[in-house]
């Protein structure tokens, strides 16, 4: 049996009385559906209260929590709809209905993520780090210093390399496309080389939150440090965007797989405890 619609399958799950029809609009209309938020928004509409919560790292036992529920997996959901007997029976918004022990459940974020396009990436490939330089977790951020929603992303990485308790490690690459923005991706870099770990943290938010528009004078204001060592890690990023053939800012990469766009950034707690040596 497949799942038309998740929210309509969690809601027959439920017992809530409700016409298929409507409940499947009203949730592929919701602006942030296939996420935890829309299903929360829209249970509230149809009278049942809920709660988000988190499992922390070190207590993540699905079998403390009561079926049917709705678990989050970063860039997809399953509907569970029974813990019994050491098994968890799910669903997935791609149809994958599995019986599978508790115990290997996790598996299932891992292996979801290994079927996305990898792309090959390093630690080398951009000395623009964040976080810990020696976690096994690298997410790779292809931006643009001028797109409006890498900025966004800029401010919520930010929070979550705070909330990561040292478990992951942030990469910039750089890309302007061979344009008129070549100066404000030299800039970044070139300010990443030259400064202090804080003084880079003030200045790309800085940057990402209104220094971007006004870019000659920001240039002004931090005496651009250009040099030979900022050019060759210039040309090593433009390298990297050459053989990744990638389009669009931001794009995400995990270790290298990349994300799908339905990928929701406010779950990447969950890839902390992914052990990409076991493939």
């Amino acid at each position: 049996m497949t799942m038309e619609n998740p929210f309509v399958h969690y809601i027959d799950l439920l017992g809530v009385k409700h016409t298929k029809k409507y409940s499947g609009r009203v949730y592929n209309e919701h602006p942030f559906k296939n996420s935890l938020y829309a299903f929360s928004s829209l249970l509230f509409d149809y009278g049942v209260d809920n709660v988000t919560i988190q499992l922390l790292e070190e207590d993540k036992d699905i079998r403390k929590l009561e079926a049917p529920l709705v678990i989050s997996l970063g860039f997809n959901i399953a509907i569970v709809s029974k813990i019994e007997n050491g098994f968890v029976t799910y669903t997935t918004l791609n149809n994958i209905k599995s019986k599978s022990l508790i115990d290997t459940f996790n598996d299932l974020i891992k292996s979801l993520l290994l079927k996305q396009p990898y792309i090959e990436v390093d630690k080398s490939s951009s000395q623009i780090l964040f976080g810990n330089k020696k976690a096994n977790i690298l997410i790779t951020i292809f931006t643009n210093p001028h797109c409006t929603p890498c900025g966004r992303m800029h401010h919520k990485l930010k929070k979550f390399l705070k909330d990561a308790n040292g478990k992951l490690c942030i990469q910039y690459i750089f890309a302007s496309f061979g344009g008129e923005y070549d100066e404000s991706s030299s800039f970044m870099i070139a300010t990443y080389l030259d400064k202090t770990l804080n003084e880079n943290c003030r200045i790309y938010h800085e940057w990402f939150t209104t220094g971007r528009a006004n870019r000659f004078s920001f240039f002004k204001k931090y005496k651009d440090p250009m040099d030979g060592k900022c050019l060759n890690e210039f040309n090593k990023h433009n390298e990297w965007c050459e053989k990744a053939k990638l389009k669009a800012t931001p794009t995400v990469l995990i270790n290298g797989y990349q994300l799908p766009k339905n990928y929701q950034i406010e779950g990447i707690h969950f890839f902390t405890s992914i052990d990409f040596s076991k493939t």
